[in-house]
């Protein structure tokens, strides 16, 4: 081997910039607009539609960790699989490291905190008006928020203590069962209309369709049950 190849770093940066257009076809990310003309954004990457959002190698068994910054409106909401860490105003220096178009003053960048050793298709990214409603009850530490679209945050006022009972009897049992701690910095429920995945395991913020799962009128034994 020539001596000069033995002194390449065997880690290497690329950096790709990459736009996409929205998918409305339940995969990869989706814009919905409600008929109250608020927009929901979500990422729906199961199985293979990562690659749509960002360029990935989306193999199941190749795990990456992820450190994802959002740029959104002011008074919009962004979820993802981690905490979020940080909550900037756009300034001259971020505006040309990111490359922000000038029409920037209604923006806010959001970051989150690393999330680690994932599959791209657990990843996710869910942003709009969410409207947001803590959990009554927490296991141990973990914190839980639950997000739906506005027009449903009474919805989800009602239902917010069975929420909170299921995640708090769940967490625990499969703590005890596997004999191994929740490694993740908290458990969202996000509740997104026309999720055509019906839920999706994301870890942190985990999916489900809102027409499924979030009760618009006083719910059966056997949907309650389902």
């Amino acid at each position: 081997i020539p001596s000069h190849l033995l002194t390449l770093n065997t880690t290497n940066t690329i950096e790709i910039l990459y736009a996409n257009e929205y998918y409305n076809d339940g995969s990869g990310l989706a814009l919905h607009i409600d008929y109250d003309g608020l927009p929901y954004i979500y990422s729906n990457n199961e199985p293979y539609s990562a690659h749509t959002i960002f360029p990935c190698f989306d193999n199941f068994e190749i795990r990456a960790d992820f450190k994802l910054r959002v740029f959104c409106q002011k008074d919009w909401v962004a979820i993802s699989n981690e905490k979020v860490e940080k909550i900037s105003q756009l300034d001259g220096e971020i505006l040309k490291q990111f490359q922000i178009p000038l029409d920037h003053h209604n923006l806010q960048l959001i970051e989150f905190a690393e999330v680690k050793a994932i599959m791209t298709y657990i990843f996710t990214v869910a942003c709009g008006h969410f409207s947001q409603v803590k959990s009554p009850k927490s296991y141990k530490n973990i914190e839980s928020t639950f997000y739906c679209k506005k027009s449903l945050a009474s919805k989800l006022e009602e239902q917010k203590q069975e929420i909170a009972d299921l995640i708090y009897y769940g967490l625990s049992f499969f703590e005890s069962y596997f004999q191994i701690e929740y490694p993740f910095g908290k458990h969202d429920m996000i509740y997104l209309p026309e999720f055509c995945s019906f839920a999706m395991e994301c870890p942190g913020a985990i999916l489900f369709c809102d027409e499924e799962f979030l009760f618009r009128e006083k719910p059966s034994y056997s949907q309650r049950v389902r």
